[in-house]
C-alpha cells in the first residue's frame, strides 16, 4: 500500500474510462458495509433534525444527504462507494422496471485529486 493511503480502487465509467482512486480511510464512506450504513443513518438523522428546526421536510435522495454531510457536518468525505440498481437494458428503461437488488457498484469522487490515473478503454467489457 502507498504511504498515507488506506484504500486503492480501480473504477470503470460508462463512458469507457478506467481509473485508479486513492483515498484515506477517514475520507471514504463505504455504503456497502454495515459501518458505512450506520454513518449514513447518522447523517440522515442530523439532516432531519436541522430541517425540523426550520419546519421543512425532504423526500430523501442519497446524494442530497451526502451533500448535506459534506457542507453542514464536520465530515470530510472525498469518495463514496455504494451498490445501486441501474436500468442497463433498453427493456428495463422502456418498461420502467424498478428493482431493489443492486446490479452495480458506484464510486462518487468528490475530490478530483483522488483519481491518480485515468485512461480510455477502447476494447473490452465496460
Amino acid at each position: 500500500m502507498l504511504p498515507g493511503i488506506d484504500a486503492v480502487w480501480c473504477a470503470l465509467s460508462p463512458n469507457g474510462y478506467q481509473g485508479t482512486i486513492q483515498v484515506d480511510d477517514d475520507k471514504f464512506l463505504d455504503l456497502t458495509t454495515a459501518d458505512g450504513v450506520e454513518v449514513f443513518e447518522y447523517i440522515q438523522k442530523q439532516c432531519s433534525a436541522k430541517l425540523a428546526t426550520i419546519g421543512k421536510e425532504v423526500g430523501y435522495v442519497d446524494g442530497y444527504l451526502i451533500n448535506f454531510a459534506r457542507r453542514e457536518m464536520p465530515l470530510d468525505i472525498d469518495v463514496v462507494k455504494g451498490n445501486f440498481y441501474i436500468k442497463i437494458k433498453k427493456e428495463e428503461r422502456i418498461n420502467n422496471i424498478r428493482r431493489r437488488v443492486p446490479n452495480c457498484t458506484i464510486c462518487s469522487v468528490y475530490n478530483p485529486h483522488c483519481v491518480v490515473q485515468l485512461e480510455s478503454i477502447k476494447n473490452g467489457r465496460i
